[in-house]
């Protein structure tokens, strides 16, 4: 399979991890690597949640495959230790896939272009980890970023983590406000953003945030729309983007990351001809556009960069060959390499 050095744009768990500029990311000399010779991949992971039994999984799509189209990978089976139905988020990070298993509380490590049924390269659980209901997770400058909505606390662990550990840093209280939080982000300064789903919010803490911390920011009121935030992403120029699947229609939401209080958004993706359906996992592909997963309709669908309204979708991922049911992480990679 591919290997080589990565970008990664990241949903539900959703951060953008910039290597333009850096070693080996392209750029001067004549070498591979060039942004030319690359494309995306589409991680979504599949929580399987109405299906019996429960088959959870990790489909590896190319952007634009449009339809009925297989997964390129799929990592599925007894030995992922994936949840029986509840597989939650997805983070990247050095060539390495980390997901949320909120029914066993864990958080299992694949190889980044894994295929079958592979057993975790690594397994954060126990006791001493904290976990109870882990939901969203994302990765940045060597740190994994867990939101736990059984415990409503963001937990800080090493990438490098692996067994019953304790988190670096544990942020829960009742001053953090944290009711039920799902997707979370982290921007190029460490502030962590995160989808409040059990008060209708998104709140943002600082890098050094801990334990019993007032947020930073709260985005919250009825101007915003915000019924049932489920994920965020950051968009590297200062926006942060909120899936919501409680509003009547579901709706992607579009913010400044520096908004606070009960802001409107600065434009809204929503209707019926967006195909909206439960929208969960939320990421930016290579090009800008907004990449969703769907829990509703089974499907992934992405939008233009400029999308705005009751806008169809100039992609959609969808029907029996995908394996797509009921797909709620989205984490999105541009790798070396043609599709």
């Amino acid at each position: 399979m591919l290997s080589g050095p990565r970008l990664y744009l990241i949903g539900l768990l959703s951060v953008f991890l910039f290597c333009f500029g850096l070693a080996g990311c392209g750029g001067g000399g004549g070498g591979g690597g060039n942004i030319a010779t690359m494309h995306t991949h589409f991680l979504v992971v599949s929580s399987d949640a109405t299906a019996v039994p429960n088959r959870p999984s990790i489909g590896t799509f190319d952007m634009g495959d449009q339809g009925d189209t297989a997964p390129e990978l799929s990592i599925s089976g007894a030995q992922t230790g994936l949840d029986g139905g509840v597989s939650q988020g997805i983070a990247i990070s050095n060539d390495e896939a980390f997901v949320a298993n909120s029914q066993s509380a864990t958080i299992t490590v694949y190889p980044e272009e894994g295929n079958g049924d592979l057993m975790p390269v690594a397994t954060i659980a126990g006791v001493n980890t904290g976990l109870a209901h882990p939901v969203g997770v994302a990765a940045a400058n060597g740190k994994l970023y867990v939101s736990d909505a059984g415990a409503n606390a963001i937990l800080i662990f090493k990438t490098t983590d692996d067994g019953n550990v304790a988190p670096m840093t544990t942020i829960a209280g009742p001053s953090t406000t944290l009711a039920g939080p799902g997707g979370i982000a982290v921007d190029s300064n460490g502030n962590i953003f995160v989808a409040n789903s059990g008060n209708a919010s998104v709140l943002m803490f600082p890098a050094s945030a801990s334990g019993d911390t007032l947020p930073t920011s709260t985005i919250a009121g009825s101007a915003t729309q915000l019924v049932k935030p489920v994920a965020v992403a950051l968009d590297g120029h200062g926006n942060l983007l909120v899936s919501d699947d409680g509003g009547k229609p579901d709706a992607v939401l579009f913010f400044t990351a520096t908004d606070n209080g009960n802001m409107s958004p600065n434009k809204t993706i929503s209707g019926a001809a967006t195909m909206l359906a439960a929208p969960n996992g939320i990421a930016l592909d290579s090009t800008g556009r907004t990449v969703v997963v769907n829990t509703g309709n089974n499907s992934i669908v992405a939008f233009p960069a400029n999308a705005t309204g009751n806008q169809s979708p100039n992609e959609m991922i969808q029907g029996a060959a995908t394996a797509l049911s009921s797909p709620i992480g989205l984490a999105v990679a541009v790798v070396p390499g043609p599709p």
